[in-house]
């Protein structure tokens, strides 16, 4: 492909700094959405993509609470977005560049370039999703945190009453010292509904291990779903598995719960989620 090419071109100008703003001017108005990650993600081992089978899985998720509007945090090159097609969708995005290339791959989607912890929103949704840059840290008021922390912050500040929050975590999110003030927040004043543990060696480059949760903005739950997400290579059967139902108070010193491997009560990812 021509866009392919010139990609490939500009990158090894930059010195393997990948300069997508410079690759946004070279994408035609039809290509390939997967051709052009799959090569980009390929190409360049620092670009970190949302696998496109966890992007419709999370979709599938946001799409079973029927929101209106959603909010994209972090949207990057909008994996995630372009299978939001049941609601308008804001994505917002600090990287100038890929916020660039996401306007051109997808011309549907409103997206914004801007730091979603450092300056204000001023839009509410009923749905805020996003794949976290995961060990990512921010500056904020003078101190220095976690993103995961500040974004899960934001995302509850801008949900309608009843709204809630998709998000892509590091396993580590579950049970490190560093998450637990957060994770004592959504089990006090909101309600944690699934925790989907990903296998490892979802993403190219590297085998960090991560998880979806599903936060309601609301604390009318008691309990919390953990599931077990396994992909099959062909991603024709790829199955959810229920491992089990915690009760929210056993949740407070972390969520890094063990369960007996079960087969039972599991959803198949594509007929369930119709996406």
């Amino acid at each position: 492909r021509k866009e392919s090419s010139a990609a490939s071109d500009v990158y090894k100008r930059q010195g393997y700094d990948l300069d997508l703003s410079k690759i946004a001017d070279l994408i035609s108005e039809n290509i390939d959405y997967e051709l052009f990650i799959d090569y980009m993600s390929s190409f360049h081992r620092g670009l970190f993509l949302t696998p496109t089978v966890v992007a419709k899985l999370m979709a599938g998720i946001a799409k079973t609470k029927n929101p209106k509007r959603i909010a994209d945090i972090c949207s990057g090159l909008g994996n995630i977005s372009r299978f939001l097609v049941f609601a308008d969708v804001d994505g917002y995005e600090i990287n100038r560049g890929a916020f660039e290339v996401a306007k051109k791959l997808l011309p549907t989607v409103k997206f914004h370039n801007q730091c979603i912890i450092n300056t204000p929103i001023n839009e509410s949704y009923d749905m805020v999703i996003g794949h976290l840059p995961f060990n990512a840290r921010f500056q904020k008021d003078g101190k220095t945190e976690q993103l995961e922390n500040l974004a899960i912050l934001k995302g509850l500040e801008i949900l309608n009453a009843d709204g809630s929050l998709v998000l892509l975590v590091p396993i580590s999110f579950l049970y490190s010292s560093s998450f637990k003030h957060t994770r004592d927040m959504i089990i006090k004043d909101h309600s944690l509904e699934q925790v989907i543990e990903l296998p490892k060696n979802i993403y190219k480059h590297t085998s960090m291990q991560s998880a979806i949760l599903l936060i309601n903005k609301n604390s009318i739950l008691k309990s919390t779903i953990f599931y077990y997400f396994e992909l099959n290579p062909s991603n024709l059967e790829s199955q959810l598995i229920k491992r089990g139902e915690i009760n929210k108070k056993h949740l407070k010193e972390d969520w890094n719960v063990k369960f007996q491997r079960s087969n039972k009560d599991v959803k198949n990812f594509f007929s369930d989620y119709k996406i």
